[in-house]
Formats: structure tokens, sequence, C-alpha cells
């Protein structure tokens, strides 16, 4: 089973939710409101899913790092085709991109491929 973080600031795209909820890939939503108060330390999850904030003044890397700092793949949601925003996100390390409106089968297929990632059984 996949355990999918979703987090967003003021950006929240309702046809990911609704694939989510279809899906029953299990997922929880966590707004931050305010990057002082960004916990991660009572969060499990096996992937997370970053909308990128609408506003620019927001400093969305901080929050990138923060998420690829628990050693999990990010995949980033822009509202906007943003080339410097993709370059900063995939030079950061996260393992996707993808642009608001996100084609739901392009997204299914990313997260479908770490779904059976995290269901092999390692045999030492």
């Amino acid at each position: 089973m996949l355990n999918i973080l979703v987090v967003y600031v003021d950006f929240l795209s309702s046809n990911v939710l609704q694939y989510l909820i279809s899906s029953k890939i299990m997922f929880i939503v966590y707004q931050v409101l305010s990057l002082e108060a960004f916990n991660l330390s009572d969060k499990s999850f096996d992937v997370a899913l970053f909308f990128l904030p609408k506003q620019i003044s927001i400093d969305y890397l901080l929050i990138v790092t923060a998420l690829l700092a628990c050693s999990k793949p990010v995949l980033v949601i822009d509202p906007e085709n943003s080339m410097e925003r993709k370059s900063l996100c995939v030079s950061s390390g996260c393992v996707k991109y993808f642009s608001a409106p996100v084609l739901i089968s392009a997204l299914d297929t990313t997260l479908r491929s770490f779904e059976a990632v995290s269901n092999q059984v390692v045999y030492e």
C-alpha cells in the first residue's frame, strides 16, 4: 500500500484529489500554514505530492528541501508551466514535475510505479 503525503500552501488541484479518492490510494493532506511551523516529524509517507504555491513570494524550495530530507520521492505539481520552477525542482532532486492541469493518466502511471516498488519484499 502506498502512502502519499499531499502538501500544499494555497493551491490544491481538485481533479488530482478526485483521482486519489477514486483510486483508493492512502493519502493525507497537509497544508503549510507557516514555514516556521512546517514540521514533518509526525508524518509517515512513501511519496510526497507537493503543490507549488501560486504566490511567488513563498519560498517553496524550503518545503521541497524539507520533503527531500525525508529520503522519499517528491512529485511536484505547478499551477503554471514555469520552466524556471521546473528546473529548480528537478535540480533539487524532485522525481517528477507536472504542470496544472495534470494529466491523471501520467500521475497514475508514476504513482503506480512507486506503489510497485513499495510493495516489493526484500530478502536477505
